[in-house]
């Protein structure tokens, strides 16, 4: 399911309880901004894996076969080809960084809660900029179709946990970059 990890999680709660003594207004809001975003991820979560196999009318859809969907559609054509999951887990991490870039707002430069909500909001474009890269790649001409195979992979390896061993190594070149 996609949620808030325990940590994401105890951060939203210190800062509720921060703005509960400041200003109850903005606190409902973070609340139901919140609250939006865990139904949001419940929703998405309901879909099935990309990674499974289905049988419709006697199709066979695969993994396999959104890879090669991945390394051959037009980059024109390829939202509507997307699985809904992969759209839905986007659409969660834009609203999860506009979440946290609320909280960000909201608690000026309370040292307390800056550094943590600056890490968790970086990590989102990163992922984020991970994926674009990843269908820049996809579009370039350049690349072999054994590449773009192996690009559409990790590519699904993102989608399916949010990282991706490549990704991984390549974080602090992604924060050097954002921070250029």
């Amino acid at each position: 399911m996609l949620e808030l990890n325990a940590d994401e999680r105890n951060l939203v709660d210190g800062v509720e309880h921060y703005l509960d003594s400041r200003d109850s207004n903005e606190s409902e809001l973070v609340k139901k901004r919140f609250e939006c975003l865990n139904a949001l991820g419940m929703a998405i979560s309901q879909y099935p894996s990309i990674r499974e196999s289905h049988q419709l009318r006697g199709v066979q859809r695969s993994e396999e076969q959104l890879l090669e969907a991945l390394c051959s559609i037009a980059a024109s054509a390829r939202l509507l080809h997307t699985p809904a999951k992969v759209i839905g887990t986007r659409s969660y991490l834009i609203a999860k960084f506009q979440a946290f870039s609320l909280l960000h707002i909201l608690v000026g430069e309370n040292e307390e809660f800056i550094l943590r909500l600056r890490r968790i909001i970086l990590s989102i474009i990163h992922t984020l900029m991970a994926e674009e890269v990843y269908f820049s790649c996809l579009d370039d001409p350049g690349f072999s179709y054994e590449i773009k195979l192996n690009l559409a992979n990790d590519l699904i390896a993102l989608w399916d946990s949010g990282t991706t061993p490549h990704t991984v190594q390549h974080l602090p070149t992604l924060g050097s970059l954002d921070r250029a």
